[in-house]
């Protein structure tokens, strides 16, 4: 096609100068009417500047494959900004590897030439995204937003929270992680590793609760020993002693809990004598009936003088509900004695000729309550 000069039959000028170098054996540089200038080649420029109110700069392909803008530093390998075949997704390459790609959909891949999210970010080491608010004192946000409302990670630094992090639901923060690792929920404070104001709703816990402290509503039973007696054991001491199998040793898992204690003699036997038996924590009787002349305080009393060899007596039990104030390891145990002359025989009659003459075994329990 013939140009203006052709048809004005001008020859073709070849010209040289400080500014302009023309060379060319073919239209390299139109402009039309418009002002609009186009090149036919590449262009090589120490700065160019393209001003218009409407398009400021087009680079338009005419060939098959991708247009590209290459950035370069005095001549060495740079970047690239290019658009594919279809002219619908823009890509970024670094060092001749893409970086950033926006396809067609608006999806914008780091890392990735084929982004399904509207940010994807792909790495084959680590995928991070940093958002970075460089004044101290302040908070950083990343803002989850709908249509009516909105919802924020932050993280926080400097004196204000010392690199705290949280959560908020709107303009309310719900839950807090603090430098320290102890976590908020209802308050921005917390100085436990979970600290909730509120009411916890769970469908189980883990842990036996030995450690629970601050509990409303005691009375709440945390641990059970117990212990049982089969064997058969007398005594003709007037002082107390032990019964095997009859003692327990607990320890308390706070010190205001409660001890809770259950004694039960399933059958006992003597001769005629009156015996006794008594509840005790350590080596002392902590529960002892009143002074009242020369009566012998104990906790439980047996017989009398109508009971001979072959007379037995069950279904004794006793309870009490100790406060120890520990948190030390703490036995509780019976001991029994009989009067003088007497034989206390625990677990039936002393006389065992007869079928129809009782054993029956014996049983020592304690209990932890929550204050």
């Amino acid at each position: 096609m013939s140009n203006a000069r052709d048809k004005a039959n001008i020859p073709a000028l070849n010209f040289s100068s400080t500014g302009i170098d023309d060379n060319a054996t073919s239209t390299a540089i139109t402009i039309d009417s418009s002002e609009n200038v186009s090149f036919a080649g590449g262009i090589t420029a120490v700065a160019l500047t393209v001003a218009s109110a409407s398009a400021p700069l087009t680079i338009n392909r005419t060939g098959a494959g991708s247009a590209n803008i290459y950035l370069q530093n005095d001549g060495s390998a740079g970047g690239l900004i290019g658009t594919d075949g279809s002219g619908d997704t823009i890509f970024f390459n670094n060092s001749g590897l893409e970086k950033v790609r926006i396809d067609s959909s608006g999806n914008v891949g780091i890392g990735t030439s084929s982004p399904n999210r509207n940010l994807h970010i792909s790495s084959g080491v680590s995928t991070s995204l940093e958002l970075e608010r460089t004044a101290s004192g302040t908070e950083g946000k990343l803002l989850l937003s709908s249509a009516t409302s909105f919802n924020a990670i932050f993280s926080r630094d400097g004196s204000d929270s010392d690199k705290d992090f949280g959560i908020y639901t709107g303009s309310n923060e719900r839950m807090r992680i603090t430098s320290s690792g102890n976590v908020g929920i209802g308050t921005s404070s917390p100085t436990q590793k979970l600290d909730v104001n509120g009411t916890v709703k769970a469908t189980a816990f883990e842990g036996d609760g030995s450690a629970l402290t601050g509990v409303s509503g005691g009375g709440k039973i945390l641990q059970v020993l117990s212990s049982t007696k089969t064997a058969r054991q007398s005594t003709t001491s007037t002082s107390p002693v032990d019964i095997t199998d009859m003692s327990v040793t607990i320890t308390p898992s706070a010190s205001n809990s409660k001890i809770f204690i259950t004694a039960f003699f399933g059958a006992i036997g003597y001769n005629g004598y009156q015996a006794f038996a008594n509840l005790v924590r350590g080596s002392t009787d902590i529960l002892l009936g009143d002074s009242a002349g020369s009566t012998q305080r104990c906790t439980i009393a047996f017989g009398g003088d109508d009971h001979g060899t072959t007379s037995t007596d069950g279904g004794f039990a006793m309870s009490f509900l100790d406060s120890p104030n520990t948190t030390s390891a703490t036995t509780y145990k019976m001991q029994f004695f009989v009067r003088s002359g007497g034989t206390f025989e625990i677990g039936g009659t002393q006389n065992q000729t007869l079928s129809y003459f009782a054993s029956a075994p014996s049983t020592f329990t304690v209990m932890e309550v929550s204050a």
